[in-house]
């Protein structure tokens, strides 16, 4: 369910003239947060493993520079007009933010192994 909807919100973003980089991280975070739960899902006997965690909390993190450029020159392309609606510097700056968002999902992940390995129940 939320897959859908955050594809209907993303479909009603695209078309508008919108050059902030804001709302294309948060869609990134978004949708790289649902393709992280599905692996969870998907590998849960892996999830025992101390490793795993960590490991795909550090896959997420290096998933959202890449996802954030495509999804902006998506919407770039989408509309045609003769300029791109981010500057060079929006895209250095995700560019930049990549050691952020490596190290940001790297700990969250290391979070969630702790918090599993402690079994509170």
């Amino acid at each position: 369910m939320a897959s859908i909807f955050l594809g209907l919100i993303l479909l009603l973003w695209l078309p508008f003239e919108d050059t902030s980089v804001f709302l294309a991280i948060a869609f990134t975070v978004a949708i790289t947060g649902l393709i992280t739960i599905y692996y969870l899902n998907k590998y849960r006997k892996a999830a025992n493993h101390w490793w795993f965690y960590p490991l795909i909390g550090l896959l997420a993190g290096m998933a959202i520079t890449p996802l954030a450029l495509l999804l902006m020159s998506i919407k770039s392309g989408i509309h045609g007009h003769g300029f791109p609606d981010y500057t060079p510097m929006q895209v250095v700056l995700i560019l930049q933010l990549t050691p952020v968002w490596i190290l940001a999902g790297f700990m969250i992940g290391s979070t969630a192994a702790l918090v599993s390995s402690l079994k509170i129940h």
